[in-house]
C-alpha cells in the first residue's frame, strides 16, 4: 500500500510539472463561491441600481487594499470579492453574466497562470475581468488583440464596465494620429493589436527628440 501511495505521489508531481497542466481545484472553489454570491445578491435586490451600488462599495475596498507600488498578490478572499462584485457590474453595465469557466479563467490569470480558451468560450469577457482587476489595483494593463477591429470593438463593448470600475480604457488603431496615440496609451487599460504595439516600440526606439 505504501508503495502504491509513493508511486501515486510521484506520478502526481510529474503530471503537475508537465507544461500546460495546472491544478485548478482550489481556485474552482473560490470562483464557485463568487458565482453563488453574485447570483444571490442579484436575485435578492428589487431595485435595479442596488446591486451595482453594493458591488461598487466592495470594489472600492479592493482598490484601497491594492496599489501599483506594492503590486500585492490577490488572496483567495480578494479574488472571491472581486469576481462577485465584477459579475454584478458586468451584468448591470454590459448585460453579460460570466459563466463558471470564465470565472475560473479570470481567477487563474490573476494568479499568474497562462490560460488557453477556445473560440466561443468568452475571451473578451475574461480579458475585461482581468484587465479591470489590474487597473483597479493601480496597475496599467495592455490587452493585445489580433487586429484594429477587435481592439476598437472590445474597447467600445467593455467601456461601460470599465467606467463603473472607475478606470479608463482606450484603443490604439493603425490610423491614429501620433498625438491621439500618445493620449490613448495614458489610459489605465489599452486595447491594441499586437503588431501595432510592436511597431510603436520600434517607433519609440527610432525617435531622436524626447517630445
Amino acid at each position: 500500500m505504501k508503495g502504491k501511495d509513493l508511486l501515486g505521489t510521484r506520478f502526481k508531481k510529474w503530471l503537475m510539472n508537465t507544461p500546460g497542466v495546472v491544478d485548478t481545484s482550489r481556485l474552482a472553489k473560490v470562483t464557485d463561491r463568487a458565482a453563488t454570491r453574485a447570483a444571490s445578491m442579484l436575485s435578492s435586490q428589487t431595485e435595479a441600481t442596488a446591486p451595482l451600488e453594493s458591488a461598487q462599495s466592495s470594489l472600492e475596498k479592493l482598490r484601497r487594499a491594492g496599489g501599483a507600488s506594492s503590486a500585492p498578490a490577490w488572496t483567495d478572499q480578494e479574488l472571491e470579492d472581486y469576481l462577485a462584485a465584477a459579475a454584478l457590474v458586468m451584468h448591470q453595465t454590459v448585460g453579460l453574466n460570466p459563466f463558471p469557466t470564465q470565472f475560473l479563467a479570470a481567477a487563474n490569470m490573476l494568479q499568474g497562470t497562462v490560460v488557453e480558451m477556445t473560440t466561443g468560450e468568452g475571451k473578451t469577457l475574461v480579458g475585461a475581468l482581468v484587465a479591470g482587476a489590474h487597473a483597479l489595483r493601480g496597475q496599467r494593463c495592455h490587452v493585445l488583440t489580433v487586429n484594429d477591429y477587435l481592439a476598437q470593438r472590445d474597447t467600445t463593448w467593455m467601456s461601460p464596465f470599465f467606467q463603473a470600475l472607475g478606470v479608463s480604457a482606450a484603443a490604439i488603431t493603425s490610423d491614429m494620429a501620433q498625438q491621439d496615440r500618445r493620449g490613448a496609451y495614458r489610459a489605465d487599460i489599452v486595447y491594441v493589436a499586437v503588431n501595432e504595439l510592436g511597431f510603436d516600440v520600434l517607433r519609440d526606439r527610432t525617435c531622436t527628440e524626447p517630445e
